[in-house]
């Protein structure tokens, strides 16, 4: 489990821009007009076509927002960003559009009052990931940058997911239903009066008009992913966290009351180091017990730092002795963290080593972040940099660490980046191995769900959509291994049959 993210060293005074950071929760109280729901698997069609500046430079990049009528300066659009946490939200960055490695950290200048937020253009086409909320909370806002010039930030972003999202529901035969249907006609309806919006004068009203698109798109996104029909996916893991002794019995009795017939669950156990090896035993017996199958996780990111290679080994070999069978070991958690330490692989290697020559089934996490940290632990960077033939010959599946408040992520940005990650991992399961948010050791920073009530709807919220989303998005590992499982999710009769219904 990671730590709460560092500060860096931009400066920023933010505190004065709290209430326009909340302000980007609320609705606009621009009139929709009414548009009729299309009769056929998609939400947008062809409305959805403004993804190019509305003006042209040689050398330079604006990102063009606006609220309550007016264009916002570079400040402020940084206090969208940072949700008004100053200078230790800042996370943007310049990405290469296929690989979504770092181009450049933190592209965007906005330190002038008065003066729009710009960044000097790379010389290549990039995709800038950001953290920027919409009424459904903070995504991580992955928009594609093919020239330089002035962008509508809000309408190219919503173009371009409403576009991805399309191709998803005719991909999967999704038919707009209900609340899916709503917000397909609320998107429809804003890219519409954002096209009938007059040339470089109509600029505000696009802008505006951009932002109630990308509201409506999120929520589509989100509400399509959990209505796709499992279809192939049948066998994607339902996954839980025992992360202390303390969670074993709500764990237990969670596991217990899963459906009949279902498929026994994957509970991943983690071993502290101060936990005696007769206490670790019997917190594996009684999960294995319970019917769930067993993963062991014999060092989280969190102690991996201080320990050697030579180490980890000894204490895989000894917990594999000691435990008895189990049905896998994580052998690396979110080893591309800075606070894992160096020479990460190293240690997974050993782990893997460790287990011998026909060992169980062995999972290596990731933590999700691009621009939170600094480039080399950005995530996709660090693969291109870590992810030897070597590693991925002892990897049989891989983990993605999710904690939305600390790196944002969305619907939007959960497919493109299963679909990235796949490319480098080739066919082995993607599982979400780890989730979390608003937990009394997090950052409390970018929401979602409901801002009001973040460990109540909120946390029902994030569950619910990684929980359905994991099943549903290729390659369909599952998930979501819920870090307080036993405190958070089964000790919530709300959010703990939305893991029964996956179950």
């Amino acid at each position: 489990m990671s730590p709460r993210r560092r500060p860096r060293w931009f400066a920023l005074a933010a505190v004065a821009l709290l209430p326009l950071a909340a302000s980007a929760e609320r609705r606009s109280t621009i009139d929709v007009p009414a548009v009729p729901a299309r009769p056929w698997f998609a939400c947008v069609g062809s409305i959805a076509a403004e993804s190019q500046p509305i003006a042209g430079t040689s050398s330079d990049l604006e990102l063009a927002v606006a609220r309550r009528g007016a264009w916002l300066d570079g400040p402020e659009v940084r206090a969208l960003e940072t949700a008004g946490d100053g200078e230790s939200g800042v996370d943007d960055a310049f990405l290469d559009p296929e690989r979504l490695t770092v181009v450049r950290m933190w592209p965007i200048e906005a330190e002038q009052e008065r003066q729009p937020a710009r960044a000097e253009w790379p010389g290549r086409p990039v995709t800038l990931a950001v953290a920027w909320p919409t009424a459904s909370g903070y995504v991580n806002l992955l928009v594609d940058l093919d020239r330089p010039g002035r962008w509508l930030l809000e309408l190219a972003a919503a173009s371009q997911q409403a576009a991805a999202l399309d191709a998803w529901m005719l991909g999967h035969a999704v038919r707009p239903t209900g609340s899916l249907a709503a917000a397909c006609r609320e998107a429809r309806a804003a890219f519409d009066a954002a096209g009938r919006a007059p040339g470089a004068s109509g600029a505000l009203q696009r802008a505006a008009w951009g932002e109630r698109a990308l509201h409506a798109v999120t929520r589509a996104y989100a509400l399509a992913l959990s209505s796709t029909p499992i279809g192939d996916c049948t066998a994607a893991t339902v996954g839980i966290t025992v992360n202390d002794e303390a969670a074993v019995a709500p764990s237990v009795r969670a596991i217990r009351r899963r459906p009949a017939g279902a498929s026994a669950p994957a509970a991943r156990v983690v071993i502290s180091p101060s936990l005696a090896l007769d206490e670790a035993a019997s917190m594996v017996r009684r999960i294995r017990d319970s019917g769930a199958s067993v993963m062991v996780q014999p060092v989280d990111s969190a102690d991996l730092a201080s320990m050697t290679p030579e180490g980890v080994a000894a204490r895989v070999r000894e917990l594999a002795s000691t435990l008895g069978p189990v049905q896998g070991w994580e052998i690396g958690n979110e080893v591309n963290g800075a606070w894992a330490g160096q020479g990460t692989i190293d240690k997974v290697l050993a782990a893997a080593g460790a287990l011998g020559a026909a060992p169980p089934a062995r999972m290596l996490t990731l933590a999700w972040q691009l621009g939170e940290d600094d480039e080399a632990h950005s995530l996709f960077t660090w693969l291109d940099r870590h992810l030897t033939p070597e590693v991925l010959a002892v990897t049989d599946s891989v983990g993605l660490s999710i904690y939305p408040e600390n790196a944002p992520m969305g619907p939007a940005a959960f497919e493109r980046v299963l679909q990235t990650l796949r490319s480098r991992v080739g066919d082995r399961p993607i599982v979400v191995s780890e989730l979390g948010y608003w937990s009394g050791d997090l950052s409390h920073r970018w929401w979602w769900g409901d801002r009001a009530d973040p460990t109540g709807r909120g946390r029902r919220a994030v569950f619910g959509l990684y929980e359905r989303a994991s099943r549903r998005v290729a390659p369909c590992g599952g998930g979501t291994f819920w870090w307080y499982f036993g405190a958070e999710v089964a000790s919530d009769e709300a959010t703990l049959r939305t893991w029964l219904a996956a179950s």
